[in-house]
């Protein structure tokens, strides 16, 4: 295990269930490389949130999903090597 690869930790959103916007939250160990985006029932990524370099720290980012039908979300960030993904619930 490569302990320099940057991972997001902390990584949340809150509210969840949400109605029109959630927040995204996470923290890096080290400058990285982050790609978040958005990921419809069937699979399809419908938002990309950001593709960009962030410095070490505390971030966070906003899907507002006002032009989306309710269901079930995933929110998915990629890190360098690492990938995370989250459930989340518009209401």
């Amino acid at each position: 295990i490569d302990n320099n690869s940057p991972s997001a930790s902390n990584f949340s959103s809150y509210p969840n269930p949400f109605i029109n916007s959630t927040d995204i939250k996470f923290s890096l160990s080290h400058n990285s490389d982050v790609k978040a985006v958005i990921i419809d029932p069937l699979g399809n990524v419908i938002e990309e949130l950001c593709d960009k370099n962030f410095n070490s720290g505390n971030h966070s980012l906003t899907w507002n999903a006002t032009n989306y039908s309710k269901g079930i979300y995933l929110l998915s960030i990629k890190t360098g090597d690492d990938s995370q993904v989250l459930r989340i619930t518009l209401q």
